[in-house]
């Protein structure tokens, strides 16, 4: 029998061992956001200090203007590069070689003309300190039409209680995303494997694995019944159980996501020490792990995450970079994984680098390999394009914005606008200014004279692929009116960089209460435009709300630093007592704001009921200051106190049903979307830990 103090000893003898045997591991990756000037890519075996250590980078004569780094050519051109190995320890490495190979988007010229698919080179002894530099190589670019049409892709997504944002970002973006990529991969299957819920671990819990499938439909079923709850992240397995446990293709790209905010927790198949051997055997069976860190990933994290990245060739994200500033990015950011792995053509080269610790020994032979990769783009850019309005709040100038989105994975160095007024037939050329990422925005003062708005979009990338739009048209003068959100309406809308919006709201014969909800801290300055009053003045607010006084107008500027997302509510408020419902027709742009008294002397929870047959609602409850405490779909528990409930259609419009009831009472209609979480085995679950607690107190008292 072991006591406590032989405990003791033993987990520091564990402790210890674990210091004194510690691996140092080492190197940079493709990372979208880093600032990195050269393009490099280092690795460092595992080694012990008195050991050599080589750092190997990739250094070519081509251009890159992406936030990863990666470099760009056009097909049938040619470029050159060479190699740079650094031993940065003291102690020489023995008997250094390099080879290397290229895929099929490229060959290799000599000097005479002779062409090749690899090459070799033999280095010799790498004292310390000391650099070798390659030969430099030229290679011809053949093609870039070996489009891979197939890919299976796993989402491996954290459920634990801080990814509410990122699982409803998913949920409402994925088809979207799946669909603009619908013309270039038309057979996309996407799997699911969630971790770190209720149920922390799908390799014991197998409803938490979504099979791969070409229904995107069924994955965000699935994530419309995710409930981010739960503390312990055992990704390790998850990542074991998307290995093993889908059904991927071997003829096609296997693409694996991994969505989290923390380091991860030992689970049965994988411990957090054995993660890189889990990275190792992904990369071995030819997968491709691309992470995301979101919002909150502390260093450990990033560490780890970066790590699975570098070894399997994939790529590491984090949200909160300039390209990426957001979780609503979210969707982009796996758009952005699937075009780089399958619709992005990208040359690649496979270099080894093999090397001996001691001299004419060869058990201790050391290897690095490494993947690099020259994007082969010979498409056009991608533009979407539309008209805004605003005005200064104390001039009253008016302005049309024309904002242009522009997606080229090259990226472009300049947004051309031309545009002309009414009926003029001269076209007047402006360039818009880049506000953020792959967004451009040319400001344009009309007056109430002015009818008509014509323009059109020229761009190229920096590689010369270029595009000509076709003509747009923006309403003017009398034609454009802001915004007036009347009462129970909703509006969304995306408020972007250094630039102003502003709205109404108006109430009518009741009063409303107005709510600002953005994604980040915006400024606001409310006009009372009937006594024509500044009634509210603040900045850095992303939560914001108004009383509005019966048949009261108010007029909202909102102005922000930064791009974000901004939802706008007018609602009159609803008293619903305990027991009772209600049924009422929301379209798709109304709401409904609750006042819920759940101060109840009961034992079974109450939760709230908005549902129908054909129409999913969005639930979110706040206190009585107005913090949001939680959020759902269909049906959501409330808590033991005063609160508001806002409801709203996330998915059809029509006749809803609103019930306050005990859990047991309130009943889902039977339809095709899920509900937020299983209520049954939550009551179930609160339940038993109940009884456990009686019965472990019984125990106790009895001895």
């Amino acid at each position: 029998m072991i006591t406590g103090k032989l405990k003791k000893v033993l987990i520091l003898l564990l402790i210890a061992g674990f210091i004194l045997g510690g691996i140092k591991i080492d190197g940079n990756i493709e990372n979208i956001g880093d600032t990195e000037n050269e393009i490099k890519s280092l690795i460092t075996t595992t080694q012990e200090r008195d050991e050599p250590e080589l750092k190997v980078s990739f250094n070519t004569n081509l251009e890159s203007h992406r936030e990863d780094k990666m470099p760009s050519i056009k097909s049938q051109n040619q470029f050159s590069f060479y190699f740079n190995i650094t031993n940065i320890n003291e102690t020489a490495a023995y008997d250094v070689k390099l080879n290397f190979s290229l895929n099929d988007l490229g060959v290799l010229v000599s000097d005479g003309g002779e062409e090749s698919n690899s090459a070799f080179e033999t280095v010799g002894t790498l004292n310390g300190h000391e650099t070798y530099l390659s030969k430099e190589y030229k290679v011809n670019v053949t093609t870039n039409e070996t489009i891979s049409e197939s890919l299976d892709l796993v989402i491996v997504l954290d459920q634990s209680g801080s990814m509410d944002d990122e699982i409803e970002a998913l949920t409402s973006d994925l088809i979207s995303v799946v669909n603009e990529l619908s013309d270039t991969i038309n057979d996309l299957r996407i799997g699911l494997v969630l971790f770190g819920g209720e149920k922390e671990n799908p390799y014991l819990f197998e409803e938490l694995v979504t099979p791969l499938t070409s229904d995107v439909q069924q994955i965000v079923k699935k994530l419309k019944k995710t409930k981010a709850s739960g503390s312990i992240e055992p990704w390790g397995d998850a990542l074991w159980v998307a290995m093993y446990q889908m059904d991927w293709r071997e003829d096609v790209p296997n693409l694996i996501v991994l969505i989290t905010d923390e380091a991860g927790d030992d689970g049965i198949k994988v411990s957090t020490r054995d993660l890189q051997n889990l990275y190792e055997q992904l990369a071995e069976e030819k997968f491709i792990l691309c992470t995301v860190a979101a919002k909150g990933s502390d260093e450990l994290t990033i560490e780890r995450l970066s790590l699975g990245a570098e070894i399997t060739h994939g790529t590491y994200v984090r949200i909160g970079t300039e390209e990426f500033p957001s979780t609503a990015d979210l969707p982009r950011i796996i758009k952005y994984f699937i075009e780089t792995y399958s619709v992005e053509k990208a040359l690649k080269i496979f270099l080894t680098v093999t090397y001996l610790t001691i001299e004419s020994d060869t058990s201790s032979t050391q290897t690095i390999e490494k993947v690099f990769r020259v994007l082969v783009d010979d498409l056009p850019p991608e533009i979407r394009a539309w008209a805004s309005y605003t005005e200064d709040f104390n001039t009253e100038q008016k302005y049309v914005n024309i904002i242009v989105e522009v997606l080229d994975v090259s990226r472009v160095p300049f947004v051309e606008v031309f545009y002309r007024y009414n009926d003029n037939l001269t076209w007047v050329i402006a360039q818009a200014t880049n506000q953020s990422g792959d967004t451009f925005i040319l400001s344009l003062k009309y007056d109430d004279e002015d009818e008509l708005l014509s323009y059109y979009i020229y761009t190229e990338d920096y590689l010369g692929n270029d595009i000509v739009t076709g003509i747009y048209t923006a309403p003017l003068g009398e034609n454009v009116e802001y915004l007036n959100l009347l009462p129970n309406e909703r509006f969304t809308f995306h408020l972007y960089e250094n630039q102003s919006t502003i709205f109404y709201l108006e109430a009518k014969e009741n009063s409303t209460i107005g709510l600002i909800d953005a994604e980040s801290p915006v400024n606001i300055i409310c006009l009372d435009v009937k006594k024509g009053e500044i009634v509210y003045e603040k900045t850095g607010q992303d939560f914001i709300n108004l009383s509005l006084s019966s048949l009261s107008l108010y007029k909202i500027k909102i102005w922000t630093n930064i791009a974000i997302d901004v939802n706008i509510y007018n609602v009159e408020k609803i008293n619903l007592e305990f027991e009772q419902n209600m049924t009422i027709t929301l379209t798709y742009n109304q709401s409904i704001l609750l006042y819920i008294d759940n101060r109840l002397n009961l034992s079974e929870q109450r939760t709230i009921l908005a549902d129908s047959e054909y129409v999913e609602m969005k639930i979110i409850i706040y206190d009585v200051n107005w913090t949001e405490i939680a959020s759902g779909f269909v049906e959501v528990l409330l808590p033991e106190d005063e609160c508001f409930v806002l409801i709203y259609p996330s998915y059809h419009e029509g006749e809803i049903f609103v019930s306050f009831n005990l859990d047991s009472k309130n009943e889902p209609f039977e339809h095709y979307y899920g509900v937020t979480a299983d209520f049954q085995f939550l009551v179930i679950l609160i339940s038993f830990i109940s009884l456990s607690a009686l019965i472990l107190k019984q125990n106790g008292a009895k001895k």
